[in-house]
């Protein structure tokens, strides 16, 4: 059981990072046996430590605001734009061409999450939240949209995922619940566009959902904090 923990556990930091271990590595593709869905989250806090931990290294001699922005860009670095990558080929999602209006969205999520990182200062609770339940996001499309065979794991999975997130909003109290009702408002939305959707836009859809996510969580704790 243990081993089969860790199997999954480094076919997850495969499938959502730069770092080539486990079955669902860059360089082997995904694993569909085991894709560690369950440690979606955790993997999305880890990424959010090490990116708190670049900055608190290079905040002594870099400016405040190029150090924000090395905190965004860092997750998306360490996890080689993988989400990134859905939203920019959704305009053309047949083909490897780069619509322009993918890489306006691209730049507004990113423009928008760099000012509100900025506003939600010395809140890196934050931070870990959004990276972990937008990690969370790509477990709960995986479940509601219909893109690939459903493995008889993926419920025990979205399960131990959700109680792990649940965790986390129980320590940020109100604001932790209003942002969760937030991200569940718009899940509810992607299900119904993707009923409006081609098989290769919802693959599309359900990846891009990640970015989407996180940028709505740092909305929502704008608002509130």
């Amino acid at each position: 059981m243990l081993v089969k923990l860790i199997e999954e556990f480094a076919n997850a930091i495969g499938y959502l990072t730069l770092f080539p271990i486990g079955k669902s590595s860059m360089a082997k593709g995904f694993s569909e046996e085991r894709p560690g869905f369950l440690f979606f989250p955790l993997v999305g806090f880890l990424l959010g430590l090490l990116s708190l931990w670049i900055f608190a290294l290079t905040s002594s001699f870099l400016p405040p605001r190029v150090g924000y922005l090395l905190l965004i860009l860092s997750p998306e670095f360490l996890s080689r734009g993988l989400h990134l990558q859905s939203i920019l080929r959704f305009e053309n999602h047949e083909s490897s061409k780069v619509g322009a209006s993918g890489i306006l969205a691209v730049f507004a999520i990113l423009m928008m999450k760099y000012e509100l990182i900025q506003v939600l200062t010395l809140q890196s609770h934050s931070f870990l939240f959004a990276l972990a339940f937008s990690r969370w996001s790509l477990v709960a499309s995986q479940l509601i949209l219909p893109v690939s065979k459903r493995g008889p794991s993926l419920k025990r999975d979205f399960v131990f995922a959700t109680f792990s997130i649940l965790l986390i909003m129980l320590f940020l109290g109100w604001a932790g619940l209003f942002t969760t009702l937030v991200v569940l408002s718009f899940l509810c939305f992607l299900l119904f566009l993707a009923s409006r959707f081609s098989f290769a836009r919802k693959i599309d859809l359900m990846d891009s959902s990640c970015e989407l996510t996180e940028l709505l969580v740092y909305i929502a704790m704008a608002v509130i904090l």
